[in-house]
């Protein structure tokens, strides 16, 4: 579909139920995951390869325009070169099924970083280069999916709303009782203040009685 003006841009056919989409970063192909086949098109439809694996594709990124990588029911990350259909690079290190895969560009093509989270509640970034593992994180249960960030980690998040109504009440704390407290505390002092004058005049006005009296 082309979304601008919602007209539909191609269709094609499958004989077979389609479990996941992907484009390429650069919009020229895009790939669709049948089971344990993966096909890459091109924006006229055309099929360019067909990508076998050994077990069912549960995860699919591209991290390029012509690199795609999949997260298999095995617990294996297979990439491909989504043109020719060659497989360019295998990463073993799950335990049990690869259900996310999140993907943050280099400088070039054939640079970036690849985070995978899997069923056995381990995530592993690997250096897409290398195909070495840059670092590992576990014990976060079962991992259905993953989202890669690619902001700076230094910026500080935005405050909750928990955190800035509790800023705001030490900000009342410190700097004493707001200022219709303040009249309210002052109101009551002059009140008491009257009625201790009334008083007084009360019992001023009862000793001269009693004087005169004698």
């Amino acid at each position: 579909w082309n979304l601008m003006t919602c007209t539909m841009a191609h269709r094609i056919k499958v004989r077979q139920t389609a479990s996941d989409v992907a484009w390429s970063p650069d919009g020229s192909r895009y790939a669709v995951v049948f089971g344990t086949v993966s096909r890459s098109y091109n924006m006229d439809g055309d099929l360019l390869a067909e990508m076998k694996l050994s077990s069912k594709i549960l995860s699919m990124r591209f991290l390029s325009s012509t690199s795609v990588a999949f997260g298999c029911d095995d617990g294996v990350i297979t990439i491909f070169n989504a043109v020719t259909g060659w497989k360019t690079m295998k990463l073993e290190r799950h335990k049990k099924r690869v259900r996310g895969l999140g993907v943050i560009p280099g400088e070039s093509e054939d640079t970036g970083r690849i985070i995978s989270g899997s069923s056995d509640g381990i995530i592993c970034i690997w250096d897409v280069e290398s195909g070495e593992v840059l670092g590992q994180s576990s014990g976060h249960g079962r991992i259905t999916c993953i989202v890669a960030c690619t902001e700076a980690a230094s910026k500080s998040p935005e405050p909750t709303a928990k955190a800035r109504k509790k800023k705001k009440n030490k900000k009342r704390k410190s700097s004493g009782p707001p200022a219709n407290e303040k009249r309210k505390s002052v109101s009551i002092q002059e009140s008491k203040n009257e009625v201790r004058e009334v008083a007084a005049r009360t019992n001023g006005r009862k000793k001269s009685r009693k004087k005169k009296r004698k």
